[in-house]
């Protein structure tokens, strides 16, 4: 059961460190793809509960299913849709004074949306933010275009990703109103993951959220 206990109340806005236990798309990778955590549990500032994906009990089959995806969704959704399959960019865009981890600090970042889809109805919403010390380094972050992040990712040197955060998202939650407002009607609640992603220990974070139709 996806419940949250009163000692989950108080506010962060970010994860620090990651999970030995997650890894990339390959199992040969597993060694040099992880990164230790200690946090259980953070709460983002308008009190939307992420839980770490291996602690929660009771997920409903299909929806752990993809939940726990290790490889490129962008793979998985393309082979769902075949010839229908559909990657769109919604927004990319720069902000000032955010926090995406607790020790990275506030700065700007670049922010991409995308979903990806069967022909004119998504299935994925995604959003990735990348500080701009990570996307200094690896400048490419910024330059996708209309590809999507997973066609190079999960092959770049020194990639690495962390455990799944997870969360059951309903309205009044700020990315459930936004998929709501941008993207596209919404009724029920939503399932999203997000997790920091490194490379060559240099992090940003890539949130996931499973649209109606999907799961």
């Amino acid at each position: 059961m996806f419940t949250a206990t009163a000692d989950m109340r108080g506010k962060v806005t970010g994860f620090r460190e990651l999970d030995r236990s997650n890894v990339g798309a390959a199992s040969s990778r597993e060694s040099s793809n992880a990164i230790s955590s200690t946090f259980k549990v953070f709460v983002t500032d308008n009190m939307t509960i992420w839980k770490p994906l291996d602690t929660c009990d009771g997920l409903p089959g299909r929806v752990e299913d993809w939940l726990a995806e290790p490889g490129s969704l962008t793979a998985r959704v393309r082979a769902r849709c075949e010839e229908n399959f559909r990657f769109n960019v919604i927004d990319e865009r720069h902000e000032d004074n955010v926090i995406v981890f607790d020790d990275v600090g506030a700065g700007k970042i670049f922010c991409r949306e995308i979903t990806l889809g069967c022909g004119d109805t998504p299935l994925v919403f995604a959003r990735t933010r990348i500080p701009a010390l990570t996307l200094d380094a690896h400048p490419w972050l910024g330059e996708l275009g209309n590809r999507p992040l997973g066609s190079r990712l999960f092959d770049e040197p020194g990639y690495m990703r962390g455990r799944f955060f997870i969360a059951r998202l309903q309205r009044g939650d700020a990315l459930y109103d936004y998929i709501d407002n941008r993207v596209m009607p919404v009724i029920g609640v939503l399932w999203a993951r997000r997790a920091r992603i490194e490379l060559k220990g240099k992090p940003f974070e890539i949130c996931e959220c499973f649209l109606p139709g999907l799961i």
